[in-house]
């Protein structure tokens, strides 16, 4: 994600267009519209507005841990695991993350968009007026 421009003026929990310009890895660039909503507890005021992918290589070693057991060296047994598929079904639901868009404005958070075709990687920020 290169850069990402938005209205000038927004409000909480409104959804707004974000044109947003993305670079190929090792390619070319290109520019998409996507539609997002503002946190609804966006303080009032001038703010920065962040968008933030997420890196297509982070990777948490939660399934590792469910697989092979915890660091307890401790346990002579070994951990027996979970019980039932059931069980071990939730333990890698689990281990989900959100692989989108987040939008970061002040100290809101929120789930920005996510788009089927690319893993967006990256940051981009600018300024908006958030008005009640």
């Amino acid at each position: 994600m290169r850069s990402v421009s938005l209205p000038a003026r927004v409000r909480p929990g409104q959804r707004i267009r974000a044109r947003v310009k993305l670079q190929r890895v090792r390619g070319g660039s290109l520019t998409r519209t996507y539609t997002l909503r503002i946190p609804s507890n966006a303080r009032k005021g001038k703010q920065s507005i962040r968008l933030v992918g997420t890196d297509a290589d982070q990777g948490d070693n939660g399934f590792a841990t469910i697989i092979f057991g915890g660091e307890d060296e401790r346990n002579e047994g070994g951990d027996p695991g979970p019980a039932t598929l059931t069980a071990l079904a939730k333990e890698v639901a689990g281990t989900a993350r959100y692989d989108g868009v987040s939008v970061r404005i002040g100290r809101a958070r929120g789930r920005a968009f996510r788009d089927e075709a690319f893993r967006i990687s990256g940051q981009a920020a600018t300024r908006v007026r958030v008005v009640r």
